[in-house]
């Protein structure tokens, strides 16, 4: 059998000889090797052609004939381009080199690693201690850090390390330094400008690094999605630069970036010598992916860093068989777990590319492995020790977007899901990318039309290279780094910031087609000028990337406005204001984070306004009053401005921030203390409105002989009123009598304080409502009655005493504060006055159920939570008798009840003075 088997080989290579022989004999076979440099050069000619035409389709949005165009470039480019060839440094005489070295260093080496071990079991035991919600005190951090430091000192001095073999001359250094500068250029350009706003996850960053600042006890593991020590490198830029600079929070992602290009350039160089590193860094230098996400201050650029660091000494690692790459390795790997999430999937990519490198059986690889793996752990066990303890906080955000969960998918299914995210970020290179302004200029293709091409070109060269771990190992970077967007949330896809981990691979892709094609072009007669303009090109998919980041995505409004700039801008308007003046917020914008962090001073000094009974402000006139209104809550600016003439009213326009459309960004009301004191004090003629804090009993007595009116009925102090919360008509006869009250928390009468008492053009306009709270009725949450209109009408019209009962201005805000816990009912009361005969428009939209009544008849009544519906209703110059019921059994509570007067071209809120909610006869006695 074994000389059978012989004879079969032997044949096969003898035929196999021989066909080489006639090849050799051919005379295509021969014109092709004297002529092959020419024949490749006049091959790239139509290879870029379609790659120009493949990028025309993309733009033209034809994007199956594109794709199809560049496989047909890229086909081209991997039968004609030589293969790369991997650097490989003869290594059997540098394995065998003791791993620890002779001399004095061998004492003070193992001295840092006792004491290291020493510190880091003293910090294990304090953070195992920890129960959940516990946040741990500096000392366990001080013991982790040193002992960190000490085991990095300890392998540094200890163990011997294998020699760099970069190959580089000092003008490939030269040229490094020209794109590190290049990187920084592109990383510090108008860097306190673009991008504007400090975005709200930004903030909350901001706000944790500045209270570690302020309270040197409190350094959480894990907080908002951030780990201690990102937070302790913001917080010691905020320490260096200022504690309310938005640049400070983004230069540890300008770091970040820049090392990236760093450890590109020492990637390439160990791969395939000095050039390919510069075309690495220079990739990872200027692509618009890589800038934008390293000017913002928020997870993610490091995970192209971490992962570029790791696999260098990962090549070293298997190259040298050295312990300390190994401890470098460990402490790689540990360090990109302590920050974006997006990291643990490269993790997969690295252990691929050292399986294919170097199979684990091998003693020697073991033994390496398990020094990774040890001190990995030494570098990241605070943080497994608080996933250990606290797992549900730190799945939270991983949990509310993975698709895995049916309750996250839109899709009727995980597989039609899938197919929506894979074809999405497929799409997102070349086609259109991340629609997110804070990650791309919207709809823009992430890379721009040179990267996008040579990408293409250099993951089909990979492809054909797939035997070389290397190419596996950057082929994996991408398929792994594409995976945190596509598990996640449909209507997010693409996802840039999630497949962030992409961008070694794509940095590597173009170098790789960039050098295959620079290689065909050395060996053309004209070299040097097809070098140069191979380099032109380069340079123009910079100034590409420059002018797309830096020109269209800093103008675009959406872009702008995703950063949070409204509320940024408004604490930077906030902190022009006096020191000792007071600031009220709509609900919606009220103690928003980039506020707060550019404007921490008025932090004790804010308050959010109570919709819809916002104005009159309840205010004593003692200091001035700032109040910054939502764009939907125009009214109450409209409202403001009916209140108090005197005041300083300013819209600001995006207008004021270089952009040509005229959108109100959001509104400013000054109020002085006398435009406060104003209104306050009933008028002259004894007339005017009282204001009821809360709901309950009250008594109100005046002077002896002076008789007191109350909505119309005259009342004297040994009446119990069960009053509601808002503004009542009152009267007092004479004028200038005394006024006192006693409330539900008091015991005795004392004086009605003057911000409570308003005059004209304040009046109890609106619409008194009943709320019951229904879960001492029966009614479980998150479930609706059979018969809810029934069921409030019942309660309504019943001698039941409402828990609670208030005077409502209009009906048109969110419940930022819930009025009593879910699930509850409202009923609404009112008559509207209407001024001219006519066609009224009327529209309703509510969070979870209302309904609209006017004169008895059913108008509206919504079928879905949130959706608007409108009718149109004939009705006569005079009073109609308004009813509005609402349930409210889930989040995000709201009413919205607008109206279209005759004439009028759009929906607006019906204003406070058009209802009445007492039909009241005011007679003198």
């Amino acid at each position: 059998m074994r000389s059978l088997i012989a004879a079969r080989l032997s044949g096969w290579v003898n035929n196999l000889l021989e066909r080489r022989q006639r090849l050799e004999q051919n005379h295509y076979f021969r014109f092709f090797l004297k002529h092959q440099a020419t024949l490749r050069f006049l091959t790239l000619i139509p290879i870029l052609a379609l790659g120009y035409s493949a990028h025309q389709n993309f733009t033209s949005e034809n994007s199956m004939t594109g794709f199809i165009l560049a496989a047909i470039a890229t086909a081209l480019l991997a039968v004609v381009a030589w293969p790369a060839p991997i650097t490989e440094v003869p290594s059997p005489a540098i394995r065998a080199r003791p791993q620890i070295r002779s001399d004095w260093r061998r004492m003070l080496g193992a001295t840092w690693l006792v004491g290291s071990a020493i510190m880091l079991a003293q910090a294990f035991e304090i953070f195992y201690g920890l129960q959940i919600g516990e946040i741990p005190s500096r000392l366990p951090w001080d013991y982790f850090a040193i002992g960190w430091l000490m085991l990095a000192l300890g392998a540094w001095t200890l163990l011997r390390g294998a020699p760099i073999h970069w190959r580089s001359r000092p003008w490939h250094l030269i040229l490094l330094g020209g794109i590190v500068l290049l990187a920084l250029y592109f990383r510090l350009t108008e860097f306190d400008s673009i991008p504007f706003g400090l975005w709200y996850d930004e903030a909350i960053n901001g706000l944790e690094a500045r209270r570690m600042l302020q309270n040197t006890t409190y350094r959480p593991t894990f907080v908002a999605n951030m780990t201690q020590i990102h937070l302790w490198l913001y917080k010691t830029a905020l320490d260096i630069f200022g504690e309310t600079s938005i640049e400070a929070l983004r230069v540890t992602s300008v770091a970040f970036g820049v090392l990236s290009v760093i450890v590109g350039y020492m990637v390439g160089s160990q791969m395939r010598g000095p050039w390919f590193g510069i075309l690495l860094a220079f990739f990872l230098a200027v692509m618009r992916w890589a800038v934008n996400f390293s000017r913002i201050a928020m997870t993610g650029i490091e995970t192209a860093f971490f992962t570029l660091l790791a696999f260098y000494f990962l090549v070293r690692v298997l190259r040298y068989h050295r312990w300390q790459d190994a401890a470098w390795l460990g402490m790689s790997i540990g360090l990109g777990l302590w920050f974006y999430s997006a990291f643990r999937f490269m993790i997969l990519a690295l252990a691929g590319y050292a399986i294919l490198k170097s199979p684990f059986w091998r003693p020697r690889i073991i033994g390496l492995g398990v020094l990774v793996v040890a001190v990995a752990l030494a570098t990241t066990f605070p943080l497994l020790i608080f996933i250990n303890t606290d797992t549900d906080a730190f799945m939270a955000r991983s949990r509310q977007v993975n698709i895995l969960d049916p309750a996250n998918r839109t899709s009727e299914s995980l597989d039609a899901a899938l197919w929506h995210n894979i074809e999405h970020h497929a799409l997102m290179f070349h086609v259109s990318g991340d629609r997110n302004g804070r990650h791309n200029l919207p709809g823009e293709p992430m890379l721009d039309p040179v990267m996008g091409i040579l990408m293409l070109m250099g993951l089909g060269l990979a492809l054909r290279g797939l035997h070389q771990p290397e190419n596996s190992f950057f082929v994996l970077v991408l398929l792994f780094g594409l995976l945190p967007g596509i598990l996640t949330l449909e209507f997010e896809a693409p996802q840039g910031l999630r497949t962030i981990g992409v961008l070694p691979a794509i940095g590597y892709f173009c170098a790789l087609s960039t050098y295959a094609i620079a290689r065909i072009l050395t060996q053309s007669r004209y070299s040097r000028s097809l070098l140069g303009i191979l380099v032109a090109v380069l340079l123009l998919s910079a100034q590409r990337n420059y002018d797309t980041y830096f020109e269209e995505q800093a103008r675009d409004f959406d872009a702008w406005h995703s950063f949070s700039a409204v509320p940024t801008i408004m604490g930077q308007y906030a902190r022009t204001h006096a020191d000792n003046a007071q600031f009220y917020f709509s609900p919606l914008i009220s103690y928003d984070p980039s506020t707060r962090f550019v404007a921490p001073e008025i932090s004790n000094r804010q308050q959010t306004l109570r919709l819809p009974d916002a104005f009159p402000l309840r205010v004593e006139p003692e200091t001035p009053v700032v109040v910054y209104l939502d764009t939907s809550d125009r009214w109450l600016w409209q409202e403001a401005n009916r209140l108090y003439p005197s005041a300083r009213f300013s819209a600001i326009t995006a207008q004021d921030y270089g952009f040509l459309h005229d959108d109100i960004l959001f509104y400013e009301i000054v109020l002085q203390p006398e435009d406060l004191r104003s209104l306050q004090g009933l008028g002259t003629d004894g007339r005017g409105v009282l204001y009821i804090p809360e709901y309950g009993e009250y008594r109100l007595s005046t002077d002896f002989g002076a008789s007191l009116y109350l909505n119309g009925r005259r009342i004297s102090a040994r009446d119990s009123l069960l009053l509601a919360q808002g503004d009542h008509l009152l009267r007092v006869e004479p004028p200038n009598s005394a006024l006192e009250w006693r409330t539900p928390d008091d015991y005795s009468f004392s004086p009605v304080p003057a911000h409570y008492l308003y005059h004209d053009p304040v009046s109890p306009a609106g619409l008194a409502s009943r709320f019951y709270e229904f879960s001492t009725r029966e009614l479980d949450a998150g479930t609706l009655p059979a018969d809810p209109a029934a069921l409030l009408k019942d309660l309504a019209d019943s001698t039941t005493v409402a828990d609670l009962e208030r005077i409502d201005p209009t009906l048109d805000s969110y419940f930022h504060e819930l009025p009593m816990a879910r699930p509850y009912g409202v009923v609404w009361r009112g008559w509207l006055r209407i001024e001219q005969t006519g066609d009224y428009g009327f529209s309703l939209r509510a969070i979870e159920w209302a309904e609209l009544r006017i004169d008895g008849d059913i108008l509206l009544t919504t079928s879905e939570p949130n959706q608007t519906i409108y009718t149109r209703q004939e009705l006569v110059r005079g009073r109609h008798f308004v009813e509005v019921l609402y349930l409210d059994t889930t989040s995000h509570s709201r009413i919205h009840l607008l109206w279209q007067p005759p004439g009028e071209p759009h929906f607006t809120t019906i204003p406070p003075g058009s209802w009445t909610p007492f039909q009241v006869v005011v007679q003198s006695p």
